[in-house]
């Protein structure tokens, strides 16, 4: 139990890294495009 916290912290992150790249990438597309 004394991982579940800081696991739930780095899953947040990488959740919240993978959606702002995939934003990133979706709206520099739309520009090119």
């Amino acid at each position: 139990m004394e991982y579940f916290i800081p696991l739930m912290l780095v899953g947040a992150v990488v959740a919240a890294a993978l959606f702002g790249i995939t934003n990133w990438l979706r709206n520099r597309n739309l520009k090119v495009s």
